[in-house]
């Protein structure tokens, strides 16, 4: 069964020169991709190296991504509220401190 499995990257820039680059970590970035699930589960280090293989052809000189993580994804986020709820709740959080 496929299955659309999250990866978790680590975002570098380069700071340096292509001849002297000097990384620096950027914050990170989220990937999909759908892979059988028998995979994921008993050759989980071969699909770690092939998602590695694929984030090193989205980078170049100036930026590249590094594996941190991974996860199958087998339902639809719920929303835990809505943006408005989020907003008057963090409110009245800030001026009960007050």
């Amino acid at each position: 069964m496929k299955t659309l499995t999250r990866v978790l990257v680590q975002i570098h820039e380069n700071y340096g020169f292509s001849t002297e680059p000097h990384w620096k970590a950027k914050g990170g970035r989220e990937f999909e991709v759908l892979i059988d699930l028998d995979l994921l589960m008993y050759e989980k280090e071969n699909c770690v190296k092939a998602m590695q293989f694929f984030l090193d052809q989205h980078s170049n000189t100036h930026i590249k991504y590094t594996y941190i993580s991974h996860e199958p994804v087998f339902h639809t986020p719920e929303n835990l509220c809505s943006e408005q709820e989020f907003e008057n709740q963090l409110r009245a959080i800030y001026h009960a401190e007050k």
